[in-house]
């Protein structure tokens, strides 16, 4: 008896285990996607390059 229910256990156990190593894989591609504090700040100074240039030539002709 005792044998039987280690056996279901370690089953249990090794269920419990593979379905956490695939949450962890899961959330390592979830952040691997997340865009980083430089890549937008990179972006944001990008664009208020391109509206300074936009508004540049209103200014220049008035």
């Amino acid at each position: 008896m005792q044998i039987e229910q280690d056996r279901q256990r370690a089953e249990r156990n090794l269920a419990d285990t593979e379905y956490l190593a695939r949450e962890v894989v899961a959330l390592r591609l979830a952040v691997k996607e997340m865009a980083t504090r430089d890549f937008i700040r990179a972006e944001l100074r990008g664009l208020l390059e391109e509206l300074d240039r936009e508004k540049e030539p209103d200014e220049v002709g008035k």
